[in-house]
């Protein structure tokens, strides 16, 4: 799979695998701005549900546990509705918070909020293609779907997706919900792409890259990209590594300190500017043999 295409590639293999199973339950309603003070009069019907959807023949104890465990996390109406109204675990996912230590462990990895549905529909295809993947090449795999999580989850967070797109990832069957992503806009969908493989290829995480990969101009993060690989590159002395960097500092001196968003804004300014940083750069760093 080329590292380029992990996004889009994980969409396509969705949208093969995954033609099974009907809509189950509505789309998760949003928890309201404020949390119950009292525990909701539906806990029973949600535990009642759940615990049916566990196992055949529910023990009486475990829908008492469940119970409990909705009272104590005060879940309001709505969320213990969405979960009575559940007709697979997975639509328990579905809802704004999950029941049980099973259920919950997921809600680790998926969040909550506006960008849950989105999380749900690419843990789903996680897990259906790892299980396709030789024990051999699990670690380097689960590395990868890794990277895509984060990149997702943070592009879902902070980039304008359309509401047309997170309602279809809402309305959506989450073995199906992959294919929202079509609805996403083109250049959203490139600068998530040029951000997994950036962070792949780079082999560090986006907090050790600090601003790269959250700039909003994609020639700009691709500049950042070149510039730490220079930067953790161990062959190279640190006073040539000064001296190398000293060449574009002036091309990053209009943007470097730039607080948070304002690349972006100036994108049609800077874009150019990084651009012409990044011809000058990476002749250099590939010569160094760092690139």
């Amino acid at each position: 799979m080329h590292k380029s295409r992990v996004l889009i590639c994980a969409v396509s293999a969705l949208a093969a695998c995954g033609k099974t199973g009907g809509t189950g339950g509505g789309p998760a309603e949003k928890p309201g701005p404020v949390a119950p003070k009292t525990p909701s009069a539906k806990c029973g019907d949600a535990a009642t549900t759940l615990a049916g959807l566990m196992a055949e023949t529910p023990d009486p104890g475990a829908i008492e546990t469940i119970k409990k465990e909705c009272e104590t996390a005060l879940l309001s109406d709505a969320e213990a509705q969405c979960i009575a109204d559940a007709t697979r675990p997975l639509d328990v996912l579905r809802c704004p918070r999950a029941l049980t230590p099973e259920l919950t462990a997921v809600d680790k990895i998926i969040g909550t909020g506006p960008c849950r549905p989105v999380m749900l529909a690419m843990f789903l295809v996680e897990n259906q293609q790892m299980a396709r993947v030789p024990e051999d090449q699990q670690e380097r795999a689960s590395a990868i779907f890794g990277v895509v999580m984060k990149q997702l989850g943070k592009s879902c967070r902070n980039d304008s997706w359309g509401a047309e797109a997170m309602q279809c990832f809402t309305d959506t069957d989450p073995m199906h919900a992959m294919e929202c992503s079509e609805k996403v806009p083109k250049a959203i969908q490139e600068k998530i792409n040029a951000r997994i493989t950036a962070e792949l290829q780079g082999g560090a995480s986006a907090e050790d890259l600090g601003s790269y990969a959250s700039t909003g101009v994609d020639a700009c993060d691709h500049y950042l990209g070149v510039r730490s690989r220079l930067e953790k590159c161990e062959t190279v002395p640190d006073a040539t590594k000064k001296t190398l960097l000293g060449v574009v500092a002036p091309l990053e001196k209009p943007w470097r300190s730039l607080p948070e968003g304002a690349v972006a804004q100036a994108a049609a300014t800077l874009g150019p500017v990084c651009e012409q940083a990044s011809a000058q750069l990476e002749p250099l760093v590939e010569q160094v043999g760092c690139l």
